[in-house]
């Protein structure tokens, strides 16, 4: 009797837990589904904020649009129409939307902007101050070289300026440009002025003067042969009543003259 009771009490635990498991199996279930419609029901709401926020975009960039630049204060070679032109480039130009650092590379990548600063003023206007590239010297036919070395090319021709040109590849025109205050210094004795550098692709320099001079200066020490060219310009000068034509400075101590040959004194000659 008592062996029978013990199965029987086995059997009865046996279905209390089979019935537990199975109650436990359906709530997992249930659990399980209410969670893919939350997440079913969370997607879709986040689909549709996404698209009201697109929306509002939207709405904010077409019914406040900024629709004037102001230069301020003005600049000398940047004009407000060439801000005005940039900014059209820009995708979204709503008041509140607009990218402004998209805005800002548009603008510094204008010629003769160096950088801007931004900012809005309601109802539908941009506020720009604009710092403006200096320029040290002419490079090449069209472009201009910073102090920095950049190099930029302005829509119009630069002239009148009494810049020197720089002729010759952009990285060593761009170092070139750090040595100018040397080089003008050092031939300040002789009261003549640079107007035209030429530099090779080794760095060979030869410098023409405002008065059509030639100086070759090579491409090492070329600061002290130009000091050594306007300690002697002056006794040079005594030498021949003609106009120099070149002076070749290539040499560790000395130079070379070579005055202009008149044309009319050539044919006597003959």
């Amino acid at each position: 009797m008592t062996r029978m009771a013990s199965r029987k009490q086995k059997q009865r635990h046996n279905t209390g837990m089979s019935g537990i498991g199975a109650r436990m199996t359906t709530t997992a279930a249930r659990i399980g589904r209410a969670l893919k419609r939350l997440m079913l029901v969370t997607l879709a709401m986040a689909g549709l904020v996404a698209v009201v926020v697109g929306l509002e975009r939207i709405n904010l960039n077409s019914r406040f649009p900024i629709r004037q630049v102001v230069l301020a204060p003005e600049a000398s070679h940047v004009k407000p129409e060439m801000l005005q032109a940039a900014l059209l480039e820009i995708e979204d130009r709503g008041f509140f939307t607009i990218d402004l650092e998209a805005t800002m590379k548009a603008f510094t990548a204008l010629p003769w902007v160096r950088s801007v600063s931004l900012r809005r003023v309601w109802p539908d206007e941009l506020w720009v101050a604009v710092e403006e590239q200096q320029a040290m010297a002419l490079y090449g036919d069209t472009g201009v070289l910073s102090p920095d070395g950049d190099i930029f090319y302005p829509v119009l021709p630069v002239t009148g300026t009494g810049l020197p040109r720089i002729n010759g590849p952009e990285r060593e025109a761009a170092e070139l440009v750090a040595q100018l205050p040397r080089l003008k210094a050092a031939l300040g004795p002789t009261g003549l002025n640079l107007a035209r550098l030429d530099v090779s692709a080794r760095g060979a320099l030869n410098i023409t003067l405002d008065n059509g001079l030639q100086l070759r200066l090579g491409n090492h020490d070329k600061h002290r042969r130009l000091q050594r060219f306007a300690s002697l310009y002056g006794h040079i000068l005594e030498q021949k009543d003609a106009p120099l034509d070149y002076v070749d400075l290539r040499y560790d101590t000395g130079l070379a003259v070579s005055w202009r040959t008149d044309p009319e004194q050539e044919l006597a000659g003959q």
